[in-house]
């Protein structure tokens, strides 16, 4: 996939686009529309929506007004008064509802005796109870007073990155290349598990070249690969510099969207060292199950060829340095992504790794793996035992 997408890219068949962004000469009539949206403030999203979609008194391009209004509607604070089983409350309010008319067919309160019993069980007032009767829908939720950090400039911002968010959803390849703060980019793609390459351009492994899979290229949990997929672009404007391709397919025609690091996208939060709870319960059961053994988080990248590859932890026995093995977790895989990765291996004459793959996240077409490697397959977590085995045998 790689040298195919390399080959398309350096012989000029895909297209190359820009994205046409937010800027400044947007503010004007971003900061209407929010003034336009403070009047459904205590009414739903639904009710906003519609009258949205009726000619307004300002003119805005229609393109982005249906960008921006997403991204305010998902953005704006909400009423969440209880942590209720919304379900379990409308069917109890039916349900006292039937009863009360099966019991008084002629009377016309059903609704109000049935509002009342089960604002008596929840402690509230009757008139709030069909209020948040569907607050757990996304369209029914109720729009409470405007935050004032949410200003036109940040919503723009917002809107841009939701926009490259649509596009890496229908992505068949990514191309990354970064300078400066790298690794934090390459921790978040190994967190969530996604089939990528990683290749260095210097020894101090700052300047990184990632080629990652995109949803296309999967067949099976292409959601949820775009889902994970998405969450790199809050933590790429955290690097020094960084460009990236995004190559997607629309009917029999690719087309290249390039994103540089002057774009303007709103960052996340400041990445953080953190582990994913797989690796953090296995880190503790190792450690308490192997006390003659000692077990690093992140060691040093392994150079594998052209690839780099980044394990998660390096245990070695306290008295013999040389019984020293080095354990990747995968995330998302298919057979040809283990083969590729352990081609490479082989070929840099690695022989010590040990690989955790998770069940429930194949994404192949068929489930035929052969693979003449250590391999330890899991569901929920890493079983230890497995491990010991394998070093110890």
């Amino acid at each position: 996939m790689q040298q195919k997408f390399l080959h398309e890219m350096n012989t000029g068949n895909i297209r190359e686009l820009r994205l046409s962004y937010f800027n400044e000469t947007d503010f004007p009539w971003v900061d209407r529309l929010i003034d336009e949206h403070k009047r459904f403030v205590g009414k739903t999203r639904r009710a906003a929506l519609t009258y949205f979609k009726e000619p307004l008194s300002f003119s805005c391009p229609k393109v982005k007004l249906r960008t921006i209004c997403k991204t305010i509607g998902d953005n704006w604070p909400v009423f969440s008064p209880l942590k209720l089983n919304f379900r379990k409350l409308r069917h109890e309010i039916f349900a006292a509802a039937g009863q009360s008319l099966k019991n008084t067919p002629s009377s016309s309160r059903w609704t109000n005796d049935a509002l009342i019993i089960e604002a008596e069980r929840l402690s509230l007032n009757v008139e709030d109870v069909p209020k948040i009767l569907f607050s757990d829908l996304a369209d029914e939720k109720i729009f409470t007073p405007w935050s004032e950090d949410l200003s036109s400039r940040k919503l723009c911002l917002l809107a841009n990155r939701s926009l490259l968010q649509s596009h890496l959803a229908k992505a068949k390849y990514i191309t990354l290349n970064l300078k400066g703060h790298a690794r934090a980019v390459v921790r978040q793609a190994r967190l969530h598990g996604l089939l990528c390459n990683i290749s260095s351009h210097s020894d101090a492994f700052s300047n990184m070249e990632i080629f990652v899979s995109g949803p296309l290229a999967l067949f099976r949990h292409t959601r949820l690969y775009a889902k994970a997929l998405t969450s790199l672009l809050p933590i790429l404007a955290w690097c020094h510099r960084f460009s990236m391709k995004i190559v997607c397919q629309k009917n029999a025609d690719l087309y290249c969207l390039v994103v540089k690091s002057n774009d303007p996208i709103f960052p996340g939060e400041k990445p953080k060292m953190f582990d994913s709870a797989i690796e953090r319960r296995f880190f503790d059961d190792f450690s308490k199950a192997a006390p003659d053994y000692e077990i690093v988080k992140e060691p040093e990248p392994i150079q594998a060829g052209s690839s780099l590859i980044f394990p998660d932890f390096r245990i070695t026995h306290k008295r013999n340095l040389e019984r020293t093995w080095i354990i990747e977790i995968v995330g998302f895989w298919t057979p040809e992504y283990l083969q590729s990765k352990f081609s490479r291996l082989k070929a840099a004459g690695i022989t010590n790794l040990i690989v955790a793959i998770d069940e429930k996240l194949f994404c192949g077409q068929r489930h035929d793996l052969q693979l003449d490697w250590l391999v330890v397959t899991y569901k929920k977590k890493i079983d230890v035992k497995k491990i010991l085995f394998l070093i110890t045998s």
